[in-house]
């Protein structure tokens, strides 16, 4: 199982138990978003995700030599292969097509808001506090959209935790 520049399969929709171990569904993925469920698997994630590791690796031979790609190596021990889980499929649809969007843009709604208070309070723009609101939005926003892609990949990893863990 492995991607290329976000295209290949990869494991979505995980269940984590107290015993150690996992359930995820393999996914055909394109651009990083998945597409088709393949199978569901009951599995144990090897990967050591406190150890540093970098979002791209530099590629040694071939066409990218010495250039970044999107490169990563997970370990899984795959236990059982199950049968597929629909209400996790709809789930893992439900979040990749719906839930990741709205985290992402909710910050961008406010900022048209604003923008939108803005022009019919003219007398505003003597004032400072818009301006510091608008910054402070903008950088949600910003961080929004940095931040819930990565932490959405590093989950689709097998890692339990948020971004900064």
């Amino acid at each position: 199982m492995s991607t290329v520049q976000g295209v290949g399969t990869r494991f979505c929709g995980w269940t984590h138990h107290e015993d150690g171990t996992s359930h995820a569904t393999q996914w055909f993925v394109l651009f990083f978003l998945p597409l088709v469920p393949l199978r569901r698997y009951h599995l144990r994630v090897l990967t050591d995700f406190t150890a540093t590791e970098p979002f791209l690796s530099v590629s040694e031979q071939g066409f990218f030599a010495g250039y970044p790609i999107g490169r990563q190596v997970d370990y899984y021990q795959i236990l059982e292969r199950t049968a597929l889980a629909w209400p996790e499929v709809a789930r893992t649809i439900a979040w990749t097509y719906l839930g990741g969007p709205i985290l992402m843009a909710w910050p961008i709604s406010f900022l048209v808001g604003l923008g939108w208070l803005w022009r019919r309070h003219p007398e505003w723009n003597a004032e400072s506090w818009p301006l510091y609101l608008f910054a402070v939005l903008f950088a949600a926003a910003l961080g929004n959209a940095i931040a819930v892609p990565l932490i959405a990949l590093r989950r689709t990893r097998g890692f339990r935790g948020g971004l900064f863990e």
